[in-house]
């Protein structure tokens, strides 16, 4: 017996079904692309702003040219007036040449109050890039051993995408090893020995270390856990006396983490110029040295 195919009614009723599924699907698809990419776009221009209000790289970029004359490292300026008339809550600025590092660091009263907030205090989906912002267990002056910056891997580049998308090459990590952490109280220059890349369950972040030796250990252990090394070789642990660490998401694996390590090889007190420099040698005597506790 011969069987009967469906109706062409019946047929077109079904493609009709699927076009219009499909279609619900890629406009789906295009606003959450657009949602994405506003989210993107909004936070890029608003640090963007606020950098040509506040900071001038070039000044910077100067002063590293000079054969990193740190004669010339206090007179980076910061417009902290500026800044903290947009957020209160600004501690920091840092800078790394030759990428797109080039932000203020707010600090919260926990890791979570900027972690989907922009640096104007904006909430809700146009924030959920966040900001840059400092450890919540760290001293707000940068004055302790260990002084930790966090940042969200943006996959348009921005933020602190560079520390796991570029920087965990040797080539790249070691021609971008300068970074300029500037505070209120004190412009550091620091140069970068270790990149480890981990995942959430690893507590790598310490502020404060209840001996040299420890920290001696701690540094050591990053060096030993890197996955680039220095042009130069990796430093002495027992002469790393102040570090900066920035830390961000790595999509490499699950829940993984890039964590980037720099030692401070320079610092000045903001606005001095010749005589005003206190170089790696004199970090422990400066006003608010560093912190060693347990």
């Amino acid at each position: 017996m011969r069987k009967e195919s469906a109706p062409a009614g019946a047929k077109r009723g079904v493609w009709r079904a699927v076009f219009w599924i499909a279609l619900a699907v890629f406009v789906c698809a295009l606003a959450a692309l657009g949602y994405i990419g506003y989210t993107y776009y909004h936070a890029d221009k608003e640090y963007q702003d606020v950098a040509s209000q506040a900071f001038d790289p070039a000044a910077a970029d100067a002063a590293a040219g000079e054969a990193g004359d740190a004669t010339l490292l206090g007179d980076l300026s910061v417009d902290w007036d500026y800044l903290k008339s947009v957020n209160p809550d600004v501690v920091a600025w840092v800078y790394i040449p030759g990428t797109r590092v080039n932000y203020p660091v707010v600090q919260g009263a926990d890791n979570d109050v900027y972690l989907h907030r922009s640096f104007s205090g904006e909430t809700g989906f146009a924030a959920r890039a966040g900001s840059i912002f400092m450890d919540a267990a760290n001293a707000p002056d940068a004055s302790d051993a260990n002084t930790v910056l966090y940042g969200h891997h943006m996959r348009d580049g921005s933020m602190f995408a560079c520390l796991s998308k570029d920087l965990s090459n040797n080539g790249p990590f070691n021609d971008h090893r300068t970074v300029y952490v500037l505070t209120p109280a004190m412009n550091y220059r620091c140069t970068t020995f270790s990149l480890v890349l981990t995942n959430a369950t690893d507590a790598i972040v310490q502020t404060a270390f209840a001996t040299p030796e420890a920290r001696a250990a701690y540094v050591a252990d990053k060096e030993s856990r890197s996955v680039v090394t220095p042009s130069e070789g990796f430093p002495d642990p027992a002469a790393v006396q102040k570090l900066f660490t920035l830390a961000t998401c790595d999509y490499q694996e699950s829940n993984g983490r890039a964590v980037l390590f720099a030692q401070v090889v320079d610092s000045a007190a903001p606005n001095t110029h010749n005589g005003g420099v206190i170089g790696k040698e004199d970090e422990t005597a400066l006003s608010g040295a560093v912190k060693e506790g347990a």
